[in-house]
């Protein structure tokens, strides 16, 4: 008798984590086998393994594809700034004031985990977004940041839309910090580079598919430390 198998497909991206998104880019990344990358789509965005995909007919298979598909295409969309979401029964919230409120050591570790490149996503957004322990109407108070920060590995489970919609402040911080420090920049890199650099930041394109983005942010932290 054949187990029988049930499939959830995922229709949106707040139905994808970020989990999955990076363990996709770390399995296609030098990829061009058209039936392997449909494989690692369904495989890993389905829950399922490759012996149970094997066990479905073709025409499953595709219909499959022409759901999911759709949803791959979406990875680099703008999406709204999301300020509150749940995980696992807790619930995150963003930094309630970040201009006034976030500390020199918050925006020194933010930069660093987002050089890390897609690897350090979730690291980033556990600094962002932190249990809610308190609320009043509206507003609501979040954990202190403390290193080592615990729930790093949980927001591996958090939906890719927020984690997009968040990818806006990561160019504004980079730009804010550019902003208050151009003379030291100046001087610690030359007029030529550092001109260089802002056009970089400048020109980037919000919205691009997050692994440009965080290869470009990448870069850019680099040229910060040379």
């Amino acid at each position: 008798m054949v187990e029988k198998l049930n499939i959830t497909i995922p229709t949106s991206l707040m139905e994808v984590t970020i989990g999955q998104y990076q363990r996709f880019l770390k399995e296609t990344e030098n990829i061009t086998d058209e039936a392997i990358l449909e494989q690692k789509v369904i495989t890993i965005f389905c829950g399922i393994t490759i012996n149970q995909l094997r066990l479905l007919k073709s025409n499953q298979v595709q219909d499959i594809l022409s759901r999911l598909m759709p949803l791959v295409d979406s990875f680099g969309t703008p999406q709204p700034f999301t300020h509150r979401f749940n995980v696992g029964g807790i619930e995150y919230g963003f930094i309630p004031n970040l201009e006034q409120d976030i500390t020199y050591g918050e925006n020194k570790d933010i930069t660093s985990r987002m050089s890390e490149g897609i690897d350090g996503m979730h690291k980033a957004m556990a600094i962002l977004y932190r249990p809610i322990i308190r609320t009043s109407n509206d507003t609501y108070e979040i954990e202190k940041y403390q290193v080592p920060v615990k729930h790093e590995d949980a927001l591996k489970e958090m939906p890719l839309s927020v984690v997009l919609g968040a990818q806006v402040f990561f160019w504004n911080l980079t730009r804010e910090l550019l902003m208050h420090i151009p003379s030291y920049l100046v001087k610690a890199m030359g007029e030529e580079q550092y001109n260089l650099m802002m056009k970089k930041v400048s020109t980037n394109q919000i919205g691009e598919a997050m692994t440009k983005s965080s290869a470009s942010l990448k870069e850019i932290l680099e040229d910060l430390t040379k």
